[in-house]
């Protein structure tokens, strides 16, 4: 019975060990890629910068500032940062700043693994003799 718990114990850590190295692997591959797709992206094209003229809203007289709105070299789905405009409502003396908002650019971090051999402890099992009636 100890044979067979030790040979589980074996193919465990035979098991563990593989995943281990698959799932490293496989991230740092992701890494490179998502790494080199961005270096592609950004040397091919050129970052877009919208303009948007600033502008006032007749019936309810408010007055906004010219913002911007930046978008990624590769995509026009997620902005990089937008400049929100200043709002002025004319006659009270209402004034809200503008402000920029800006969104981290995704990166995946090198993915440390430790260098020992995770350890996984069973306890010890005993065969108890069975009760005769």
């Amino acid at each position: 019975f100890n044979h067979n718990i030790n040979s589980f114990l074996r193919q465990v850590d035979h098991v563990r060990d593989k995943a281990l190295v698959f799932v490293t692997e496989s991230y740092n591959e992701a890494r490179i890629k998502l790494h080199d797709y961005n270096v592609e992206n950004s040397l091919t094209k050129q970052q877009r910068t919208f303009q948007i003229p600033g502008y006032t809203v007749p019936v309810i007289n408010i007055e906004t500032s010219p913002f911007t709105v930046e978008m990624l070299p590769f995509g026009y789905v997620i902005p990089k940062a937008i400049s929100t405009p200043n709002f002025t409502i004319l006659g009270s003396g209402f004034f809200v700043p503008s402000y920029t908002l800006a969104l981290p650019f995704l990166e995946l971090p090198a993915l440390q693994v430790p260098k020992y051999s995770l350890e996984l402890s069973l306890p010890e099992f005993e065969v108890l003799s069975m009760p005769r009636n």
